[in-house]
């Protein structure tokens, strides 16, 4: 009986194993188109009652190319709106090298609507490739770039403040700066590209942070770690999703699309939403 086993193993271990691994390609291929619609509630003594029940949508790297074209960032956008967002945050790295993907992916964008308006920071892909005319289509469509800076949302004599930071490898971003008039009383929601940078800036002020860019976490393995290298000096530790560092919860979006090959396993796009409770 043994023997039968081991000779029945023997002739079908490679074939078994070939098609287990083929049938992980198919899945990932499939995967890339599997958007998730990744729902959180951040409950917090510093949001006013009057922000109770905000609604804001963070989608980042969008990497728009031949391969991720107009109607794929078209059903994005229809998904976001169908959400009725009060706040949109859009997340660095809009297009992959060529500058015709520019204009497609802006003026799918432009059609994004919140009640409360979109927000948008620059990544290192913005910074290395076509970066006045990304921020000549981005004004053009509505949608307010803001770096090293904050805005107050303001509602019945109430605020709440949401910050950006510039991008850690290809700019200078200045904490202090994106923080001023802030305090350890008010709701400050941060949105930096690199995550990295809550680790080298640990500033109590800084309530929620938004970020992606760790991009090898976008094929993992089978969702406990990542399957490549994580751009990032604390490896698995800002992977994906929410991360508390002392006071600071790091939500960290697995992307809407992918960088390199199409490809994601056990990590799928993502659209985040996040509901503001007062505590």
């Amino acid at each position: 009986m043994k023997q039968k086993t081991l000779n029945f193993i023997k002739k079908y271990a490679l074939k078994i194993f070939l098609g287990f691994w083929v049938i992980c390609l198919i899945y990932s291929l499939f995967e890339v188109y599997w958007i998730e619609i990744k729902n959180n509630t951040i409950v917090n003594s510093q949001i006013p009652r009057s922000f109770d029940d905000t609604k804001v949508v963070f989608i980042s790297d969008i990497h728009s190319s031949a391969i991720f074209p107009a109607w794929q960032i078209r059903n994005i956008v229809n998904k976001v709106n169908n959400l009725e967002p009060d706040i949109i945050i859009l997340g660095w790295d809009y297009v992959e090298e060529w500058s015709d993907y520019v204009d497609i992916c802006f003026n799918e964008l432009k059609n994004l609507k919140a009640k409360y308006g979109i927000y948008a920071v620059l990544g290192n892909h913005d910074h290395r490739w076509w970066k006045d005319l990304i921020l000549k289509k981005m004004n053009e469509s509505g949608i307010k770039l803001l770096e090293n800076a904050n805005l107050a949302l303001s509602k019945n004599n109430e605020r709440i403040y949401i910050a950006w930071l510039t991008d850690l490898l290809y700019d200078y971003p200045d904490e202090k700066l994106a923080l001023s008039w802030t305090t350890n009383k008010d709701f400050v929601l941060m949105v930096s590209h690199d995550p990295d940078i809550i680790e080298f800036e640990k500033d109590t002020r800084i309530d929620l942070m938004f970020s992606g860019h760790n991009h090898w976490w976008q094929v993992s393995f089978f969702g406990l770690r990542a399957g490549f290298r994580v751009p990032s000096f604390f490896w698995n530790k800002f992977r994906t999703w929410v991360t508390k560092i002392i006071d600071t919860y790091v939500l960290v979006s697995n992307w809407v699309w992918v960088n390199g090959l199409p490809i994601r396993f056990f990590a799928r796009p993502q659209i985040n939403v996040i509901w503001l409770k007062s505590k």
